[in-house]
């Protein structure tokens, strides 16, 4: 039987959900991936495959004692990312992260130019931006430093498809 996810960690990004990712993956009962995001539901051409296919970023091979752990900060951004994890597993658990709207958006942009996924030179000029000026979702998504921080559209979409509880 091919397991199922079990706790989503659905933070923003640069929140610290990597570490808070790690922190919960030492516990004995849990297990992680050792990638930074798992992308099974926010990248396309991954979600493509069979879930099976991705448990090689698991480094055990016996599931069957043990709760899975995934961290992704598109799952929380895109509405079809939390429906794919609906429909994956109902009864995940989802942990949101978040951080000032206005500190997470600096933070993202210099993590974008530091990355050189962003060219535009100001923090300022790059907020005026329209995202969208990319082709691909990836890039959008992590040039949306405003839209990012619309924690309550984030949230309303979240409860749409999980209890709060």
């Amino acid at each position: 039987m091919t397991p199922k996810i079990d706790i989503v960690i659905a933070g923003v990004q640069k929140a610290a959900t990597t570490s808070l990712k790690n922190y919960i993956g030492e516990h004995p009962d849990v297990v992680t991936h050792s990638t930074p995001e798992f992308g099974y539901f926010s990248i396309d051409s991954e979600y493509q495959l069979p879930f099976n296919a991705l448990l090689n970023k698991y480094k055990i091979e016996d599931f069957s004692q043990k709760k899975l752990l995934i961290k992704n900060v598109d799952i929380i951004f895109f509405e079809e990312h939390i429906s794919r994890v609906k429909e994956h597993n109902p009864n995940a658990k989802i942990i949101l992260v978040l951080r000032n709207p206005l500190s997470r958006a600096y933070s993202a942009y210099w993590f974008a130019r530091r990355r050189g996924w962003e060219n535009i030179e100001t923090f300022e000029d790059a907020i005026a931006a329209n995202p969208n000026r990319f082709s691909d979702k990836l890039h959008i998504s992590n040039v949306s430093y405003l839209e990012k921080g619309n924690y309550v559209k984030q949230v309303e979409t979240l409860y749409k498809y999980f209890s709060k509880q």
